[in-house]
């Protein structure tokens, strides 16, 4: 299974529109033929946006509560442990806060990292993992699965 980061607006880009490249990786996750990760810090970043007030009408659309979509967050990202990692080091000079999802990869051993934000793009690999948008993602996960389809 694959092992992957994603950031927090692929995720909550996912949940809210029943379409896209961002919803079939989170029912890929749900089928459980990819594993998605983040942190603490992730989470609450992702609790951050779905309070920005132009979320909320899609949210409350969706989803019964805010609870709810936390709940839904909670049941398909694996938290891991990121405290150590990358403390003393800054990667993405631009936005600090994304070395965060660098660190997620690092402690759950991710070859990837979904994105749209340029900052995490422009970097395009970190380390052994490789940081691409979600189409490019969907695209490619057959050669990213050595030749299996999932």
């Amino acid at each position: 299974m694959i092992a992957i980061v994603p950031d927090a607006n692929t995720i909550l880009s996912g949940m809210i529109s029943p379409n896209g490249a961002t919803r079939k990786i989170i029912d890929l996750a749900l089928a459980k033929k990819i594993i998605l990760y983040g942190s603490e810090v992730t989470y609450k970043e992702f609790c951050e946006k779905i309070q920005i007030d132009r979320f909320k009408k899609y949210i409350k659309r969706q989803y019964s509560s805010f609870e709810k979509i936390i709940y839904d967050y909670r049941s398909f990202i694996n938290v891991v442990d990121t405290f150590d990692i990358l403390s003393k080091t800054t990667i993405i000079t631009a936005d600090p806060d994304d070395d965060e999802y660098l660190k997620v990869a690092i402690a759950s051993n991710s070859k990837i990292i979904i994105s749209r934000d340029h900052h995490l793009l422009d970097l395009k690999t970190y380390a052994d993992t490789i940081i691409i948008n979600p189409e490019m993602f969907l695209n490619t996960r057959y050669k990213l699965n050595n030749g299996k389809l999932f």
